[in-house]
């Protein structure tokens, strides 16, 4: 990946990165791992941009959409491109190579990366608390960006499982398709052009998912109290839209999981009153705090909501962790590292076991979330926080929605400013 980003890509990274190189390099490893048609590739140096592009268009894809194959200029260079992934010897040396590309790729976008990647610290925190537990006959993501996080949870599912997936770009649906190929991973991935049913698709045993933050209707979605068993959520922040519709695909005895910002634990309005709806049904089984800095995309820090379907028979609480202070700064920004994701799942294991509790762990019942307004930002439960700064949590969470929101703006504003840099 040093050479093809580097070197061997100079040419056609010579304007600042370029998507289309990102989408190429993926349609080219998924060839590497179909010996057959990367040895029509190899030999065909002299017009390897026509015979690229018409592999690509027999496996599936749509290669007039990639402006570097409409130029046969590129010949020399693309063939140089083909000469280093040939160097991959085998389909686990294909799919560690997609893998840093993906992580590289979010490196260098920045905020361009917000749709593209859900970062490996990220993911690994989610399927460590997932995994324990039964195999899971189905999996499902509904904004699946480029299948990072099917991939990854594909080992937790049981044999003949099945696997769905759905996006809102026909980019992302090809590009979650490839990723999962490369994998070896049997899948369906289909084009959503508007947000989500509260309940589409089917249920799932597994349902994890990244949806964008704090993003508004768009179309005719309806919001009638009937359709969301929740509550309606608000059309300026689809937030808690999201999560309602993971809770609603889930089978019995499914799990899920949804990356978060923090301001859907404390926002209030309609926020609130589906907070209190998904508390009271016992449809949220743990929040987990996560450090800030974890997406290139944004520094603000993130929530992982785990849920299960309603089960009003067996509501202890909610179980709250807070590992927002265990990130590990590196020079690609932060991450958390292996003992920070042990101690995530060790705390969650913990409780489910036998009701235990960490240093980063607590499990407020529902009294007591009731008598919070259901703010359910983990911070606020633990022992850790000292009696006298109570008094100003509500002050320091309405600061952090505040600070959220312009960060939020600066991100978009930062991303309308590349893409006119871009061009």
């Amino acid at each position: 990946m040093d050479e093809l980003l580097g070197e061997a890509g100079a040419s056609f990274l010579r304007t600042g990165w370029s998507p289309d190189y990102l989408a190429l390099l993926q349609e080219l490893l998924l060839l590497r791992t179909r010996p057959a048609e990367w040895q029509d590739i190899v030999p065909e140096y002299s017009l390897i941009v026509s015979t690229v592009a018409r592999k690509i268009a027999e496996a599936g894809g749509e290669p007039h959409r990639h402006a570097l194959l409409r130029d046969h200029g590129f010949d020399d260079v693309l063939s140089g491109v083909v000469r280093v992934i040939d160097r991959l010897s085998s389909e686990q040396e294909v799919a560690a190579a997609y893998d840093t590309l993906l992580e590289s790729a979010a490196v260098r976008q920045g905020p361009r990366a917000a749709d593209v990647f859900t970062p490996p610290s990220v993911r690994a925190a989610m399927l460590a608390v997932l995994s324990q537990g039964t195999r899971p006959d189905s999996l499902y993501d509904p904004y699946c960006r480029s299948g990072e996080l099917l991939v990854d949870a594909a080992a937790l599912l049981g044999p003949g499982a099945t696997v769905h997936g759905a996006a809102m770009r026909a980019d992302d649906v090809r590009s979650s398709y490839v990723n999962l190929a490369v994998h070896s991973v049997p899948a369906t991935v289909g084009l959503r052009t508007e947000f989500p049913e509260p309940t589409a698709l089917g249920r799932f045993g597994l349902v994890l998912a990244n949806p964008p933050f704090s993003m508004k209707a768009r179309g005719s979605i309806a919001f009638a109290d009937g359709r969301w068993p929740f509550g309606p959520p608000p059309a300026r922040n689809l937030d808690l839209a999201w999560i309602q519709h993971v809770v609603l695909s889930l089978a019995d005895g499914g799990r899920g999981a949804v990356v978060m910002p923090h301001g859907a634990a404390f926002r209030s309005g309609r926020e609130r009153d589906i907070r209190a709806a998904l508390v009271e049904s016992g449809a949220i089984d743990c929040l987990i705090s996560l450090p800030g800095g974890l997406f290139a995309a944004t520094s603000i820090p993130v929530m992982i909501w785990v849920l299960r379907p309603p089960q009003r028979t067996e509501r202890r609480g909610v179980l709250m962790v807070d590992a927002s202070e265990l990130g590990t700064r590196t020079p690609r920004g932060r991450r958390l590292a292996a003992p920070a994701v042990a101690a995530i799942a060790a705390a969650y294991r913990a409780w489910h076991a036998d009701g235990a509790l960490t240093e980063i762990s607590a499990c407020p019942r529902t009294d007591e979330l009731r008598a919070a307004d259901y703010q359910l930002v983990p911070a606020r439960y633990l022992d850790s926080i000292a009696p006298h700064a109570t008094v100003g949590v509500d002050e320091l969470q309405r600061r952090l929605s505040a600070l959220e929101h312009r960060a939020t703006q600066a991100d978009r504003r930062l991303t309308e400013v590349l893409k006119g840099w871009t061009r």
